[in-house]
This record gives structure tokens, C-alpha cells and sequence, in this order.
């Protein structure tokens, strides 16, 4: 179905062995990504956002990654589209939110750390969800972290995909004090 679909409208597809072989991996895929977040095999690393006039470490950027017990560690190109499809990327956010705010929070606490920041990638359908403000605001309370600390990367065609939705959005992250990119 998802082939007869990919290819437009009012196609059919004869289903065949490699058909049904992509089908099952993708059931499995959903199936491991549904446990993951409940079995904590997401992981976060950060990646130092360096000032190119300063030299300096300005903040990180918090980047998910799926250690998945048989398959190893795998990018979010791997698994990123069956979050989303599958509504699993609202909760990975929100769990993705709460670890780097606390995260960056401990090494504020480090000497010479108190000005670092966080940037948190969006996925598409992240954009448009209510909830989302509602997880920035816990992770923020729940950390302790300043809404000025706090940078989610959004990009231009996921905001002009459904800018109407996105504006109210925009305007709540900004009262919390977030920086958006």
C-alpha cells in the first residue's frame, strides 16, 4: 500500500516477496521504536557550537541517537520517518527536551560554563503540536534551565508547510524565552 501510494494516486502494486519483506522490517522498526523510549535505549550526544570569532564553546547541540539492542546505534535517518508517522516523535521530544535541558543545566554549573546554551532539533510534526510548549516549559522547570538557554532549530519549509499553525507557536516559545533557528 505504502508503494502504491509513493507512487500517486489511483496506482496499484503488485505485491511480491521484496514487498513483503520491506513490509515486515518496517513492522519490526515500529515495533522496537514504540518499546524504545519505554526500554531508555535513546541516547543524546552534543556537538560544541564553536564561536568562529572567539574560539570559544557558546553551547551544544543536542543530537538523538537509537542504540537498539540488535541492530546497534542507529541515526535518526534510520528511524526518524516511523517516529514521526507513527506519532513516537512527540514523546522522544519530550524526553529528547528534559535530557539536554538537564544536561546542559550540570555543565552550567562547571567553571566558565554558565553562559552555554542547548539546541534542540524539531521534527515536522512536532511543529504543529499544543504539546510541544507544554514539554519545553516542563523540561525547562524540571532542569532549571533559563528559557534563554534553550534553542529549537525548526526549519523554513516545516514552518511554511502550515505557517498558520506555527505562528501561535512561535509567539508561546518566545514568551518562554526560547530562541528558535
Amino acid at each position: 500500500m505504502y508503494r502504491a501510494k509513493s507512487l500517486g494516486s489511483g496506482r496499484t502494486q503488485i505485491f511480491d516477496q521484496e514487498m513483503h519483506t520491506r513490509a515486515l522490517a518496517r513492522f519490526m522498526l515500529e515495533t522496537d521504536l514504540r518499546r524504545a523510549l519505554e526500554r531508555r535505549e535513546f541516547c543524546l550526544r552534543y556537538q560544541p557550537v564553536v564561536s568562529l570569532r572567539t574560539g570559544r564553546i557558546g553551547g551544544f547541540e543536542a543530537l538523538v541517537r537509537w542504540n537498539h539492542p540488535e541492530r546497534g546505534l542507529l541515526l535518526p535517518a534510520d528511524f526518524l520517518s516511523v517516529a514521526e508517522e507513527t506519532g513516537v516523535v512527540v514523546p522522544m521530544t519530550s524526553w529528547i527536551l528534559k535530557e539536554a535541558c538537564s544536561q546542559i543545566r550540570a555543565w552550567q554549573a562547571l567553571p566558565g560554563g554558565a553562559s552555554l546554551s542547548i539546541s534542540v532539533n524539531l521534527a515536522s510534526p512536532d511543529v504543529a503540536q499544543p504539546e510541544v510548549v507544554e514539554a519545553v516549559w516542563e523540561a525547562l522547570s524540571a532542569s532549571g534551565l533559563a528559557g534563554r538557554h534553550l534553542r529549537l532549530e525548526i526549519t523554513e519549509s516545516t514552518i511554511m508547510k502550515d505557517l498558520e499553525g506555527v505562528i501561535p507557536l512561535l509567539l508561546a516559545l518566545k514568551d518562554l524565552g526560547i530562541g528558535i533557528d
